[in-house]
């Protein structure tokens, strides 16, 4: 079993890419400063998407530079600091908490194909903050969501060359590419396919099975207002290839006209 927590204290890549500091107990402090000032109300907006499908990252026109160049005060650059830091941990809590929903609801989409395909989806689950200044009042806005999951035991798939012979790669690509496959003709997107995020297990009789794993970063086709709009952003067997290609397993773990003659 894997438990997977969507922590925003410890999620360094959505930190750097949130261009947030990286998190220390004074940030927190003045996080739950934030939420008391606000009356924990809504701190920070959801991060908006159209109905393309596309992000709105400037959607609520906030410049969270720390030296913006219209400050005339040093006081009001300090003032300004000083909210920005608190500001982030919120959007952090409310991207943790729609990476959660999303990858939920993936699960919930592919039920039948868990514990085939993917992981068997176990449980949502809340993790309490060990925040020694917690207060009650807080605990929604600073509680962690989490999964738990079934553990795949296997590797993966960038690392197939070592754990897997040779006359087996081929299959082992092809079944890769039916599982991102699988996924599209569900109605599901996922952003994040990854060699990291496709895990193979060794079956019975010396067969091997690929599992996709992670779907926070999925996109659902009722985000898309047309089918020529969900079609564009999909590339279907393009993207596995490429992902492949990149790694380097096109090139030396199988015979890359092998992959292009394939059908989706």
């Amino acid at each position: 079993m894997v438990l997977k927590v969507f922590d925003r204290l410890s999620a360094s890549q959505a930190r750097t890419d949130e261009k947030a500091d990286p998190w220390t107990l004074d940030i927190e402090q003045r996080y739950h400063q934030f939420l008391l000032d606000s009356g924990e109300s809504d701190s920070s907006g959801e991060d908006g998407n159209d109905e393309d499908g596309e992000g709105n990252d400037d959607e609520d026109g906030v410049d969270y530079s720390d030296d913006e160049e219209d400050e005339e005060e040093d006081g009001e650059k300090k003032e300004q600091k000083g909210w920005i830091a608190p500001r982030y941990e919120a959007d952090l809590h409310n991207l943790m908490h729609r990476l959660h929903r999303t990858e939920a609801e993936a699960y919930q989409a592919l039920k039948d194909r868990q514990g085939e395909d993917i992981p068997r989806f176990l449980a949502c689950i809340t993790i309490p903050s060990s925040s020694p200044m917690q207060e009650e009042s807080l605990i929604e806005h600073v509680d962690m969501p989490g999964i738990l999951l079934q553990n795949i035991n296997g590797f993966h798939l960038a690392d197939l060359a070592q754990h897997a012979p040779r006359e087996t790669w081929q299959f082992i690509c092809e079944d890769a590419i039916r599982v991102t496959n699988l996924l599209y003709n569900r109605g599901i997107l996922n952003k994040d396919v990854k060699t990291r995020n496709l895990i193979v297990r060794k079956a019975l009789k010396g067969n091997f099975k690929v599992f996709m794993i992670d779907f926070a970063l999925c996109r659902f086709r009722r985000e898309y207002k047309s089918d020529n709009n969900w079609r564009v952003k999909h590339t279907k067997t393009e993207r596995v290839r490429w992902v492949l290609s990149c790694r380097g397993i096109c090139k030396e773990a199988l015979p890359i006209t092998g992959l292009l003659s394939m059908k989706s």
